[in-house]
């Protein structure tokens, strides 16, 4: 697979003139061309180099955005390390971060003021850039260094088998792994995933899952290789209204938002269809298992939705159904460029996937002893995902460890938050589990106490998906041993 300074050669060649990224702009959803993209994206990395940053490490924290879009390709492709983190980490999630990958610089939104006022307490020796401000002037900076077209790709890109980005993901340590990736690892499912689901200069690609998460990444930066339209969501809770307007012939999705759409439907075909904007072609599922009945559902209703199975350290998509599935009890077929085992199986033939590519995983951000734990002398990564191969498809069953799944993708390690409640509650253990789609607390002790206030603030400190819906305490003598 090309390098990114090459793709993005090839796009500026093909489709310069032609409309690339929609954003909303007084209400309305306007054009940015290929041309105004790119251009973008290389004038900022020439004033980066300018500057002397080449290399650094460049933490994103913001919504998505046409401005972090530029900001995450450029960093990717020539500047340095992105570091792409949450837009609704509060100031545990990123002080810690912080800690784990030291970046040099922190690009972040206006939104997140408040947040960041508070961060820089912590952490004086960082350089602090607002989007909305910094970016144009570093973009005029960058331009003035390059006096024709002709000199727009004389710039030095990185090695595409280097680190290029850091993505966090859930796993069996407390807090999140920072996984490292790089092109090549970007890139290299592309070739497998467009020869089950066709991608073309002709899709509209309705962008709402945020680009912290290596599904969205990869779906965007496919996007520079097909030439498809991203039309940028402004906020989920528009999600119905905007897809109204867009009318997207290409999505990828999350089992929640299935679910919802869904449940808005009330079982209508006819209405389902219209809720997508009523031109959709493929959907591509991720995340988190989903329900085998919702599937059936949906290809009822005459949509393709199509699942996808796959991790951050892998990449993204490892296993993909094809267009024309009809066992949709299958999780997926596996990739044809993988190499695939079970290990550990019981009796029916279920046990942990191993995944291994060509392009090989990088590793944990200073975390060698992690690595080792899930990267075997083989190469193959452990999964920690139990399930069945049967004639060259995976079925997926459960998870080997305690990591939560949940139904709008995101993936939470309950460890780490039993840490943080046991450090503030006088209790002896601390429970979390999924009680009902949310996040339930058990706390055992002999003294009962109201948690309350606590549990309140303790919320405060964690994005919404990661916060805790209830608790109850049980006796000491409850503990399972």
């Amino acid at each position: 697979m090309k390098s990114f300074n090459e793709i993005l050669k090839v796009a500026y060649e093909k489709w310069k003139e032609e409309p690339f990224i929609y954003v909303k702009k007084n209400n309305i959803f306007t054009p940015c061309t290929f041309k105004n993209f790119i251009e973008s994206v290389i004038f900022l990395a020439k004033a980066l180099e300018q500057l002397k940053l080449n290399d650094s490490k460049f933490m994103l924290f913001s919504k998505n955005s046409f401005d972090y879009l530029i900001c995450d390709t450029a960093i990717t492709a020539y500047s340095g390390i992105a570091i792409n983190v949450d837009k609704n980490y509060k100031v545990y999630d990123l002080n810690n971060a912080i800690l784990k990958c030291q970046p040099d610089v922190i690009f972040y939104s206006s939104e997140q003021e408040n947040i960041i006022k508070e961060i820089k307490k912590l952490h004086k020796s960082i350089n602090y850039l607002e989007l909305e401000k910094e970016l144009p002037k570093l973009i005029q900076i960058g331009k003035k260094q390059v006096q024709n077209e002709n000199e727009l790709f004389n710039i030095r890109e990185k090695e595409p088998d280097s680190c290029c980005k850091i993505l966090f993901s859930s796993g069996t340590t407390s807090h999140p792994k920072a996984v490292m990736l790089s092109q090549e690892n970007i890139l290299a499912g592309y070739e497998c995933t467009s020869s089950r689901i066709p991608f073309d200069n002709n899709q509209r690609e309705y962008l709402f899952l945020p680009l912290n998460h290596i599904f969205a990444t990869c779906s965007f930066y496919y996007s520079l290789i097909c030439g498809k339209k991203i039309y940028l969501s402004t906020n989920i809770k528009y999600l119905t209204d905007e897809l109204q307007e867009v009318k997207p012939n290409f999505m990828i999705i999350v089992p929640l938002i299935c679910e919802r759409l869904y449940s808005l439907a009330n079982g209508n075909n006819e209405v389902l269809k219209e809720l997508l904007g009523g031109n959709i072609n493929y959907m591509l599922i991720g995340g988190t298992k989903i329900a085998i009945e919702l599937k059936e559902e949906y290809k009822n209703a005459g949509i393709n939705l199509i699942e996808c199975y796959g991790m951050t350290e892998m990449a993204s998509v490892i296993v993909g159904s094809n267009i024309d599935e009809n066992d949709i009890s299958a999780t997926g077929t596996l990739y044809e460029n993988y190499k695939y085992k079970i290990i550990n199986s019981d009796e029916n033939g279920v046990g942990e996937l191993l995944v291994k590519k060509k392009d090989k995983f990088l590793g944990y951000y200073n975390d060698l002893e992690t690595t080792k734990k899930v990267l075997d002398e083989e190469g193959y990564y452990h999964t920690g995902d139990l399930g069945e191969i049967i004639n060259n498809k995976f079925y997926f069953k459960k998870r080997k460890d305690r990591i939560i799944l949940l139904p709008n993708g995101e993936k939470i390690n309950p460890e780490e938050l039993e840490i943080l409640i046991m450090e503030k509650c006088a209790v002896s253990k601390v429970i979390i589990h999924l009680d009902n789609k949310r996040l339930k607390a058990i706390l055992f002790s002999d003294n009962f106490k109201n948690y309350t206030k606590i549990f309140e603030e303790i919320n405060n400190e964690l994005p919404n998906y990661k916060q805790i819906e209830n608790y109850e305490i049980k006796l000491n003598s409850e503990r399972i041993k």
